[in-house]
Parts: structure tokens; sequence; C-alpha cells
């Protein structure tokens, strides 16, 4: 196999040494943008959480209560 091929280095089969460009953007530039996504995304998640923690106790007591009361 040539060594632009699959799974060789450089791993873009005919294409090997151009940079891949998707919607004008290089690949570098979605991985930024996916890692930066990513980080919003775990602060949203982590921002949720606080501001809903007392429900979360409230159903966490709730589901562990014994059953008498």
């Amino acid at each position: 196999m040539e060594e632009g091929g699959f799974g060789g280095p450089g791993f873009g089969g005919r294409h090997w040494g151009q940079e891949q460009v998707f919607l004008s953007l290089t690949r570098h530039t979605w991985t930024d943008i996916h890692r930066y996504l990513a980080l919003v995304l775990i602060a949203l998640v982590l921002v949720h959480i606080y501001l809903h923690w007392s429900w979360i106790v409230a159903m966490t007591r709730q589901l562990f209560a014994s059953k008498g009361e």
C-alpha cells in the first residue's frame, strides 16, 4: 500500500499532505471548537447541579427513607 494509504502515515489516502477542510474550517479548528464546547457543556452541567442541589438532596433522602415514615 502507498505511504498515504488507509492506515499508513498521513492517514489521508490520495489527498496525503493536504489540509482537511469542512465548511471552510480545518480539522484542527474543528478540534478546538469541539474541545471548547465540551468545556462549556461541563460547566453548564456543574451549574445545573449546583442550582438544583437541594432538590437532589431531598429526592435522595426520600428514596432512601424507611418505608414506615
